[in-house]
């Protein structure tokens, strides 16, 4: 349920920021992993803006992890 409300998030944030300034660099998987990740995509929904919101929730986890570790020390 809290993982299907952040993919809208996302994909709000996605629309609103249509301009980009910056590109990540392309990579290479499995075809079963390209295949897999497109079995699960939503209606509507683009391999590269799935890619980018796992990108940003992971980034956002890193970022939660490092300031949790910080405050322990």
């Amino acid at each position: 349920m809290a993982l299907a409300w952040l993919v809208d998030v996302f994909r709000m944030l996605y629309i609103r920021s249509m301009s980009r300034s910056a590109t990540l660099p392309p990579i290479r998987v499995a075809p079963e992993t390209k295949a897999s990740v497109e079995a699960v995509l939503r209606e509507g929904e683009s391999l590269t803006q799935f890619i980018e919101g796992a990108v940003c929730r992971e980034a956002e986890f890193r970022a939660e992890q490092n300031a949790a570790v910080a405050r322990a020390k």
